[in-house]
């Protein structure tokens, strides 16, 4: 166990945030503003956080497995088929059917990783493939405007600023908190670093993988809550350009996609810097196909990056 200590404190150390990192939103803020003079106003800057909200807190719920050595590609359509329960089924049953999904979904995804063996792309992608498939059986048609009891805790504001805020800050705390500060955060760095280092400690890596990944499931049931909330509504694939922008974002806040390394901060400049990027675009009115070839793109890049650093070259 003393063993064990002293490597994930080696792990951890390597998960301080670069400048790189820290000065990307930044830079890219500049560069937005400067091509796109509506991106600086009053208007926009108010809105730029309930518009980040969703991808912050499923970015954040994805650090968890991405550090254990895994991934989680179903979010995004999990987010799409809770958001089409909360809107088809009343509040009180449309939660809690909600709240039982969200908890199947992460349970079945973590023991298909873990006991069944199956590579998490793999597992997540049939998951996904599944929920895009059931959204439009229980959301048939466009869904109007509904009143539900999730608005006052996202369309407010708090002091001035959107509520939006406190649910970042939630997020952000719980997240390091349970990475920082618990033991079950050591040990899904140790995971991520060196599963079988963890196993030759005696400690059990499946219940902790199983736990990384519910809680991204719990972060998607988090965004589609917020997103119902806010908008008022859903559509069938509500949730489908969050899949690709959170991993984009994990990717660029400097999660290590192979685990064992990932810092929450990296990943809040991560989401900032793509949430300027995105909205830069669409003040500038590129096409959406377009829009989803610059994600990518950036993608490739930090992926780039990161094996580039894992070779030393």
């Amino acid at each position: 166990m003393t063993r064990l200590r002293f490597r994930t404190a080696q792990y951890r150390s390597r998960n301080a945030v670069g400048p790189f990192v820290v000065l990307l939103p930044l830079v890219i803020a500049g560069l937005v503003a400067f091509l796109a003079p509506g991106f600086s106003s009053s208007e926009n800057l108010f809105n730029l956080f309930p518009q980040a909200t969703p991808l912050l807190i499923l970015s954040l719920g994805l650090m968890f497995p991405v550090i254990a050595g895994g991934i989680d590609i179903s979010n995004g359509a999990l987010v799409s088929v809770l958001a089409a329960i909360l809107v088809s089924y009343g509040q009180a049953n449309g939660m809690a059917i909600a709240i039982v999904v969200t908890l199947l979904t992460g349970l079945a995804n973590g023991i298909g990783v873990t006991y069944f063996r199956v590579h998490p792309i793999v597992m997540t992608l049939g998951v996904m493939i599944v929920f895009s498939g059931a959204t439009p059986l229980i959301l048939p048609d466009a869904a109007g405007q509904i009143k539900t009891f999730l608005a006052p805790l996202t369309r407010s504001t708090v002091f001035g600023l959107p509520v939006a805020i406190i649910w970042c800050a939630v997020g952000i705390g719980f997240t390091w908190f349970v990475l920082s500060r618990t033991a079950i955060g050591t040990r899904i760095y140790a995971i991520g670093a060196n599963e079988n280092a963890v196993w030759l400690s005696g400690i059990s890596s499946r219940r902790i993988v199983i736990a990384c990944y519910m809680l991204s499931s719990m972060s998607a049931l988090m965004a589609a809550m917020f997103i119902v909330g806010r908008v008022g509504s859903t559509t069938a694939n509500i949730g489908e350009p969050l899949i690709l922008n959170s991993i984009t974002a994990v990717a660029i806040g400097g999660v290590l996609l192979s685990g064992g390394v990932g810092s929450v901060v990296g990943v809040v400049c991560g989401v900032a810097a793509l949430t300027f990027v995105n909205n830069g675009m669409n003040h500038l009115s590129v096409d959406p196909f377009l829009q989803r070839v610059v994600t990518g793109a950036i993608l490739l890049v930090a992926i780039g990056f990161q094996k580039r650093e894992e070779i030393g070259v």
